[in-house]
């Protein structure tokens, strides 16, 4: 009887954190914002730097809300030939990482963790990836949202 309500529980947490990876995929993308837009689509965009391709240009918002689940972040959006490609959040004080993990865990599930010692968590869906990394020696927080599909497209392995 144990190992069946064990077996039971393991396929009930797995299905719950796959829903939430599902989550993931229907946001595809970020405050409204959605991965493979336009440039043209958000006029708040300003640049700020560009590679000497210019292939890719990073953009801030002038109207951006700078946090993140209560914490104090800086936002940069990332577009490749005009498109939305990544979105990087990184946070300004210690404090709010954590924050910010709970509000992804609560949000996604868990993410994978390789290493339990080391808050790197990885969240992988169909069409987005999400991970968090946290510097061990300040505390603070990059988190990078990337589309999977303008990721092939930039390694020209989208066809």
């Amino acid at each position: 009887m144990k190992k069946i309500l064990l077996i039971v529980i393991a396929f009930t947490s797995f299905f719950a954190n796959a829903q939430k990876i599902t989550a993931l995929d229907d946001e595809n993308g970020f405050r409204m914002m959605h991965f493979g837009d336009s440039l043209s689509l958000y006029p708040a965009l300003k640049a700020f730097e560009y590679t000497k391709d210019s292939n890719f240009i990073f953009y801030r918002k002038t109207d951006e809300n700078f946090t993140f689940a209560g914490a104090k972040v800086d936002i940069v959006y990332t577009f490749f030939k005009g498109q939305l490609s990544t979105v990087f959040i990184h946070s300004i004080d210690s404090m709010g990482s954590r924050k910010i993990l709970k509000s992804l865990q609560n949000s996604y599930g868990p993410g994978h963790q390789q290493d339990k010692y080391v808050e790197t968590h990885i969240w992988n869906g169909r069409l987005v990836t999400l991970s968090y990394y946290e510097n061990i020696n300040d505390f603070l927080t990059n988190v990078y949202i990337s589309s999977i599909k303008m990721q092939l497209k930039s390694q020209g392995r989208d066809k």
